[in-house]
């Protein structure tokens, strides 16, 4: 029986640890498929290329991928994974990080992909108590959101845009219930596993243990593997938390688009620069102050009562939720 593992995400929730330490891992090891989703060799992922069907599942083509796809009837290990936290909050509808809506569809489109080329797939989310996690989040994107939108330079700003009470339920980024139902809709509630961030960090044992039961592997293995430890981490400073140095990438994009060259042209010149550069750090980090009241009770207010729903259609402690930070609703 062959099995695709779908890992979501969300940002912020150790996708790089998990990505770098275990999938690959595993994947070196020859004990899984790891599915190449940028398509361009890469060290740190397997040979089969997916990065149609990953443009397909985003909503950025209509059309279904089938040349990537019939060659995944090649694959002959029986576990394969597809990783990558854009799953959870990007598409065709929203790709701009200034101003996002839920993405739900996403897996719709995952579903309609993989279904006949797998015998059984599975869904990770990994979530995290929405107050930090949209903190961590606009920290790691800052340079990106500002470039889309200078006024969000402004937190308070981008926050009440994207998560205020104008906002509907249906559209709300990091609405962990509502992917939760799309989610099981697609691929059953015993193939949904929804994990913990927070268990990570303060109860470890269950974290590597659920890993290791989707995985089919034992917890020691993967805690070792968890062990190595490459992470990518928002820099912190006392009681606020900083950017990373803007990207030479992230630089040229802003200049480009400050000297309105055509998107065509722009695609065409990152082909020729190497990522390697791109990726160099440059420039001064900007310091965030951390959340205000009105923010957090904002928060609050928008997830509260869907993260409810979630404890009990996931059968998740609410005790737990509670002590972790996530907005519970009455």
């Amino acid at each position: 029986m062959k099995k695709l593992i779908i890992h979501i995400g969300y940002p912020k929730t150790a996708s790089t640890t998990i990505q770098l330490n275990v999938f690959k891992s595993l994947y070196k090891n020859g004990e899984v498929e790891y599915l190449n989703h940028i398509g361009a060799h890469s060290e740190d992922l397997g040979s089969y290329i997916v990065k149609d069907i990953f443009e397909y599942s985003t909503g950025f083509t209509t059309v279904l991928p089938v040349k990537e796809l019939e060659l995944l009837k090649n694959i002959e290990l029986p576990i394969s994974i597809l990783s990558n936290e854009s799953l959870s909050h990007v598409s065709a509808n929203c790709p701009n990080p200034s101003y996002r809506r839920g993405v739900y569809d996403n897996l719709e489109r995952l579903h309609n992909a993989f279904k006949p080329y797998y015998d059984k797939i599975e869904l990770v989310m990994v979530i995290r108590d929405q107050s930090t996690m949209i903190h961590s989040y606009y920290t790691q994107e800052f340079f990106n959101i500002v470039r889309e939108d200078s006024r969000y330079s402004d937190m308070k700003l981008w926050i009440q845009d994207n998560f205020g009470a104008a906002i509907d339920q249906e559209e709300l980024m990091f609405n962990y219930f509502k992917m939760y139902q799309s989610a099981v809709s697609y691929f059953g509630e015993d193939n949904t596993h929804v994990l913990l961030y927070e268990d990570l960090i303060h109860n470890k044992e269950k974290f590597m243990t659920q890993w290791a039961s989707i995985l089919g592997k034992d917890s020691t293995v993967i805690k070792d593997l968890f062990d190595k430890k490459a992470q990518n981490v928002t820099v912190r400073k006392s009681n606020s938390r900083s950017t990373d140095k803007p990207s030479i990438g992230s630089k040229l994009s802003l200049l480009s688009r400050q000297l309105k060259v055509p998107k065509g042209a722009r695609k065409f010149v990152k082909t020729l620069v190497p990522k390697k550069l791109t990726s160099l750090k440059m420039g001064k980090e900007v310091e965030m102050q951390n959340l205000s009241k009105d923010d957090i009770e904002l928060i609050n207010k928008q997830f509260g009562a869907s993260n409810l729903q979630l404890s009990k259609q996931a059968e998740l402690n609410i005790e737990q939720l509670k002590s972790f930070g996530y907005p519970i609703g009455s």
